[in-house]
């Protein structure tokens, strides 16, 4: 369980979670992510329950995940995705970036992949927002066949995540 969090919104995750697939199926470990608003009397409210679109087994979504400054945007990773929109490595990661519609509700913007994913990359691993650039964590990349100690790459979100 992982928490990122706002004055007025948080979000917790549950990367071990199981979810649903479109055909109701039960999907192992594609992670999860509860969205919960503040109310006016300062209660917090579930508000939204978060998934990524074919997620797949041991994707585990929201296993590092925050939201920018703002609010507007909730990075999420799934470090065990197989890497690309057309089922590439195993493991190699992927990161979903989440918008804030004017309604309040988070949608699904774009899932971001490494450009050269290898299977078990971990890419997303960890993830995080910083004066308008997002962190993130490749933890087992491979080199010369030989892991490696991994890298953070820095992704300016005007032309990356838009």
């Amino acid at each position: 369980m992982l928490l990122a969090n706002t004055r007025l919104l948080a979000a917790i995750s549950a990367p071990y979670g199981d979810a649903n697939s479109s055909t109701g199926a039960n999907v192992v470990s594609a992670g999860h992510i509860h969205i919960f608003k503040r109310n006016s009397t300062g209660s917090w409210n579930a508000d939204q329950l978060l998934t990524a679109e074919g997620s797949k087994a041991y994707d585990y979504l929201g296993f590092a995940m925050d939201f920018n400054a703002a609010g507007t945007q909730l990075v999420a990773s799934a470090h065990g995705h197989d890497g690309s929109s057309t089922g590439g490595a195993s493991g190699a990661g992927a990161l979903h970036m989440f918008s804030r519609t004017a309604e309040g509700e988070f949608t699904l913007q774009k899932t971001v992949f490494h450009s050269d994913a290898a299977a078990g990359d971990g890419f997303g691993y960890g993830a995080s927002f910083g004066k308008g650039k997002l962190l993130l964590h490749r933890p087992w990349l491979m080199l010369c066949g030989c892991a490696a100690i991994g890298f953070f790459a820095c992704v300016d979100l005007l032309h990356a995540c838009t």
